[in-house]
């Protein structure tokens, strides 16, 4: 079982970090090389018919922050619009959750920046594009953190309603049912992105494309 699960989080962050010309042996070189590597940085938002005045420039000066690798003082400021979200409207609550689950992900809180994705989630503003990429998030960071199941749904909802199905979310999709012992789904899925890999390049003998098969080979 530990062997299963050290395997499959290598795979995980294999994709997630897009390491398609290398192999990474041990899960010391995979943590170190997911903690070099975060989200882009969110828009500034800086629309003033959709962002009131004070949103607008702190989120600037948040946004700036983060850049520079100012955390704390990101935080800070952040901390003053959390303090009083009453006051702003859905979309600007929005704003301020998606930088909170940033920030938290840059600072490897996953547990945290969860919960402000989901937040984000909650709010009827917020921007479509915004709720289908926050989904994606939410579902590799929950399965980052063993939440696997809670992963799936969030995969399985934000691909029904994308259309621009990933090799890489199908790959992640095998990697959480083989998490879950369902080698049946987990081969369904890695099959999947086989075929897209086939229809969008020739993969083969591609790292990436290797570990894809390790993976079926795991469930046969």
């Amino acid at each position: 079982m530990v062997f299963r699960s050290t395997f499959i989080f290598f795979l995980f962050f294999f994709v997630l970090i897009g390491k398609t010309n290398a192999f990474v042996n041990n899960f010391s070189d995979v943590y170190q090389i997911y903690t070099q590597v975060a989200p882009k940085v969110p828009n500034a938002y800086s629309d003033p018919e959709t962002v009131g005045p004070l949103v607008n420039k702190q989120i600037r000066q948040a946004n700036q922050a983060i850049r520079f690798g100012g955390l704390e003082k990101a935080r800070s400021i952040l901390s003053q619009l959390k303090d009083n979200s009453e006051n702003f409207t859905s979309y600007e609550r929005s704003v301020i959750w998606n930088y909170f689950g940033y920030l938290n992900w840059l600072e490897n809180n996953l547990e945290d920046a969860i919960k402000f994705y989901k937040k984000l989630l909650s709010e009827p503003g917020s921007p479509v594009t915004t709720r289908q990429s926050t989904t994606y998030t939410l579902a590799t960071l929950s399965i980052t953190i063993g939440n696997t199941e809670e992963g799936i749904e969030f995969l399985t909802e934000w691909m029904s309603k994308t259309s621009k199905v990933t090799p890489e979310s199908y790959y992640l999709l095998a990697q959480g049912y083989f998490l879950l012992g369902d080698c049946s789904r987990s081969l369904t899925a890695a099959e999947s992105a086989l075929y897209l890999l086939g229809i969008k390049s020739n993969w083969r003998g591609n790292a990436f494309y290797e570990e894809v098969q390790a993976m079926i080979a795991a469930c046969k």
